[in-house]
């Protein structure tokens, strides 16, 4: 058996090597013992942090282990229960892991944790500003101040727009315009940039009777986050699936098909 206990997969088998696979959370068990089996759950786990939006390290702080009944092929099952705290801001997710036991076959895995990371992109996918702009109005989205993220949003836009070139001098409509003129994003972008701006400037400017709802503070930062995925993170994606397959079809002989 390989003495290790670094996984970066969903389950351990003491009779296979151990993964490659980075889809599921890398962990450390915490031993209690020189086998592999003598631990108690996580020592530690990689997660999206929920709290701070930071790809962290989380560290069990308190373990209950459930012991359940052996089921009728003879499986042993115990699940793990833990309370973790984000080693960059030390607030606490609750993580939920088994263990399966049928001799001479081991597993162990993480299931799943709460709550979950709802803000998915991070600071290395975009420019700061942009980033520090759309997380600001997730926030604001979170506590329920929907004029806030209205704003927040509009500045996202304002944010974008300077990262592609539009003079500062400009004001957004103009900015978004000039964009428009010269042909730089697809129709569809320009108008998602536009209803943005429109609702952000029921939020920028001072006035009694207005209002956002619920319900269109998370239009508004729906159509913003896609906005965003579409200039920033799915342009990249594409980049990464074409230099996948020109490896593939570098080590094929016979090339790529002919369409």
């Amino acid at each position: 058996m390989e003495d290790t206990n670094h996984f970066t997969m969903k389950t351990i088998k003491k009779s296979t090597s151990i993964s490659t696979e980075t889809q599921y959370p890398k962990f450390e068990l915490r031993r209690t013992g020189e086998d592999l089996t003598d631990h108690h759950g996580i020592d530690w786990i990689y997660l999206h942090c929920p709290h701070c939006n930071s790809h962290s390290r989380f560290i069990s702080q308190y373990t209950i282990v459930v012991e359940l009944p052996i089921d009728d092929i003879g499986v042993s099952t115990k699940d793990f229960h833990s309370l973790a705290a984000c080693e960059n801001c030390s607030d606490i997710v609750y993580i939920k892991c088994f263990e399966h036991d049928f001799d001479p076959d081991w597993w162990f895995g993480y299931e799943y944790h709460h709550p979950q990371a709802t803000f998915t992109l991070t600071e290395t996918e975009l420019p700061t500003l942009i980033y520090r702009s759309f997380l600001e109005s997730h926030k604001c989205l979170q506590a329920g101040a929907y004029l806030a993220t209205a704003v927040m949003c509009r500045r996202t836009i304002e944010a974008l727009l300077y990262d592609k070139g539009v003079d500062k001098k400009l004001n957004l409509a103009k900015g978004i315009q000039k964009l428009a003129n010269e042909m730089k994003f697809h129709e569809s972008m320009i108008n998602i940039a536009d209803i943005v701006r429109l609702i952000g400037n029921i939020g920028a400017h001072a006035d009694e009777s207005a209002n956002i709802e619920k319900s269109q503070a998370e239009e508004i930062h729906k159509l913003t986050e896609r906005l965003i995925e579409m200039i920033y993170i799915i342009p990249v994606q594409i980049q990464k699936i074409k230099e996948k397959h020109l490896q593939m079809a570098k080590k094929d002989t016979h090339g790529m098909p002919k369409e």
